[in-house]
């Protein structure tokens, strides 16, 4: 029989695996009646190792942090996924820090540096936490899971670009000419996380070498969520003057339109052709084209990175750029 985890421990007490972490770190950000029901599940699995007899033992928290802005959305929760299989059985917790606004970020950078002490930090999206963490706590090993370059850190990423200009020149090689654009409006707290940016460039780059119109009305930018997207889609796909291809900077924009064209009698891709980006599960079910970047891989590369950097003392490369594909199913 296995050893219980963390994990176990936190679907016993009916709570997050962070919430665990900062009982057996004795935070004080827990609540009495929670901290019990967490107690009481330890007690009940007879949970081991003990985190804070390691700590004094070793000066080791034993504990693995991972910040993200976005612990819901469905490229994160691969991220994450990624992260959590290769932790699963290194004798390492997980203890998740979402952060929702520039002013957080900083408070939660001091507090790892002191009370909520964690061995190593993978940091999802948030380029501007490194100059932060450098400043704060530059001893912290960390690796970026980013989509940006960074300075003083190992980071992860795709280059975005390229991305944009895989996904326009997909359709220009189908002999599409009239190619929008739909991307997700930038985050008015993160203003360096969306790779919506790039992507865009990536189009304008394809565009511009095949000599093809990039139209305003055609390059639209809504709130990252797939109604949004339903409704920029709408409007944009009701026009009589309107694209015959479709490139959405994430897959999540991607099923707004598909959504859209089914709201208006649209056939994908005879009407419309769609393009998403990512590769969640979902769209391989709903049969979105896309390009595939490596989710799961790279929060599983981040935490090898991190669990070498913490047993060998060897810091990881400077830069991993991930490769990136078109993977063609039926929407485009």
């Amino acid at each position: 029989m296995r050893n219980p985890t963390i994990k176990d421990v936190a679907n016993k007490a009916g709570v997050g695996i962070g919430t665990v972490s900062r009982v057996i770190n004795n935070s004080a950000q827990v609540t009495p009646h929670t901290r019990q029901k967490v107690l009481d599940a330890i007690d009940d699995l007879g949970y081991e190792p003990n985190v804070a007899a390691r700590q004094l033992s070793g000066g080791k928290t034993w504990s693995i942090g991972v910040m993200s802005p976005f612990f819901t959305t469905p490229s994160f929760v691969e991220r994450v996924s990624g992260i959590q299989q290769r932790l699963n059985d290194s004798g390492y917790d997980l203890v998740l820090y979402s952060i929702q606004n520039t002013e957080q970020l900083g408070r939660r950078i001091v507090e790892i540096g002191t009370r909520n002490r964690v061995d190593g930090l993978i940091v999802l999206a948030i380029s501007l936490c490194a100059e932060l963490l450098h400043k704060n706590n530059p001893d912290l090993p960390a690796v970026f899971v980013v989509e940006e370059d960074i300075q003083h850190y190992p980071s992860i990423l795709v280059d975005n670009v390229v991305g944009g200009q895989l996904a326009t020149q997909f359709m220009i090689d189908r002999d599409h000419k009239m190619i929008g654009f739909l991307g997700d409006s930038p985050n008015q707290q993160y203003q360096h996380i969306s790779p919506t940016e790039q992507r865009y460039l990536g189009y304008n780059n394809a565009m511009q070498r095949a000599e093809l119109p990039i139209v305003d009305e055609w390059c639209v930018f809504a709130p990252y969520n797939q109604q949004e997207a339903m409704k920029a889609a709408l409007h944009m796909l009701s026009q009589a003057d309107r694209p015959t291809a479709l490139v959405a900077s994430n897959d999540t924009m991607a099923f707004g339109v598909l959504e859209a064209a089914r709201r208006l009698d649209l056939r994908v891709p005879q009407d419309i052709a769609v393009i998403g980006f990512d590769d969640i599960p979902a769209a391989y079910n709903a049969g979105i084209t896309t390009v595939k970047q490596p989710l799961f891989n790279s929060g599983h590369l981040g935490t090898e990175y991190l669990l070498n950097w913490l047993e060998t003392g060897q810091v990881p490369p400077e830069k991993t750029v991930l490769p990136l594909e078109v993977v063609q199913r039926t929407t485009a």
